[in-house]
């Protein structure tokens, strides 16, 4: 159903340029398997490329000495389906989904490359 609510990439519509390694159901479960393996975005790339279970989660088989070499490949999916995301619509599938299995639904974890890392706060001098 989430998969269904963001159009395919450029690729899957007019075959120009090269094939994407992911479908967009595919590209949601990077970004779940992203949270859940703590490793950057070219660690997850590496991880997939050497694990034969991870490449099984995606649907894809790599060849004898075939490697996905966009180490941006997370980065460049969390931006397509950022452009797409509609939240309201995800986190009431997901609740329905998964609330049943939920233990602690009043906590809450964020993924803290979003936010500002260089914020200043006020020190005595400023505030004069």
């Amino acid at each position: 159903m989430l998969s269904k609510s963001i159009p395919p990439p450029a690729h899957k519509k007019n075959g120009w340029g090269c094939k994407p390694w992911l479908e967009v159901s595919e590209g949601i479960g990077l970004m779940f398997l992203k949270h859940y393996l703590p490793l950057s975005d070219a660690k997850l790339i590496e991880r997939i490329n050497t694990d034969w279970s991870l490449q099984y989660f995606f649907g894809i088989q790599l060849k004898v000495g075939e490697i996905i070499r966009d180490k941006n490949l997370p980065s460049a999916w969390r931006c397509y389906l950022g452009k797409y995301l509609d939240i309201l619509l995800w986190q009431k599938a997901l609740a329905k989904k998964w609330k049943t299995h939920m233990e602690q639904t009043q906590t809450s974890s964020q993924d803290a490359t979003c936010y500002e890392s260089r914020i200043a706060h006020p020190t005595d001098v400023k505030l004069i």
